[in-house]
């Protein structure tokens, strides 16, 4: 089915600078207990609520000629997170998304950034999907990180945003772990996973 930008809240609301898609979900546990149900519904959300808004922005945008797309993905979209296969996949495939139109878009005078936080102080672990057992938010008040309070990341965001970034990685040291995992992704998963042990 072919979606399209409405004229009529186009019309109301003027234009289209700005667009932020972020919403998501988290499913934790082995991935032998994911179910359809549970990989539809990470998958809606997390995905192609994120292809959908992307789309949908970047026609009207063509129309203009400018404009910024900001995707959240996750520091999991970077560095696979371990009993997290189905949140790690989606958002792999934000990260990708991005930075793929944001080659295309530059040429058209759009923006497009991608999102890369580590823990946030929200209530996205304690309404996870937890799978045999598996407590999420759990794992996480055990981890050494401390989560960032959501007003301290959206100022660092939209700073860089500001900049035309396509990759915001924040805490900023979290481009540290990314580093390692790309020179030594074998160790930096060990040291994920003995830091998510309870």
């Amino acid at each position: 089915m072919r979606r399209r930008w409405r004229p009529c809240r186009r019309k109301r609301r003027g234009s289209l600078d700005y667009v932020f898609n972020n919403a998501g979900i988290v499913t934790g546990g082995q991935t032998q207990h994911m179910t359809w149900e549970a990989w539809e519904r990470i998958l809606a959300i997390n995905l192609k609520g994120v292809i959908w808004g992307t789309q949908l922005a970047y026609n009207h945008m063509l129309e203009k000629g400018q404009g910024h797309i900001i995707n959240t993905a996750s520091l999991a979209g970077l560095v696979p997170v371990p009993e997290s296969a189905a949140y790690t996949a989606t958002k792999h495939g934000v990260v990708g998304l991005s930075l793929a139109l944001a080659q295309e878009a530059q040429a058209h005078g759009i923006r497009v950034s991608v999102l890369i936080p580590g823990a946030l102080k929200t209530a996205i672990y304690d309404s996870a999907t937890n799978l045999a057992g598996y407590d999420y938010a759990r794992k996480m008040t055990a981890s050494p990180v401390r989560p960032m309070a959501p007003e301290l990341a959206a100022r660092q965001v939209l700073h860089q945003v500001a900049k035309g970034k396509r990759q915001i990685v924040f805490p900023r040291g979290l481009w540290l772990l990314v580093g390692l995992y790309r020179v030594f992704p074998g160790l930096t998963q060990r040291l994920m996973a003995r830091g998510m042990r309870t």
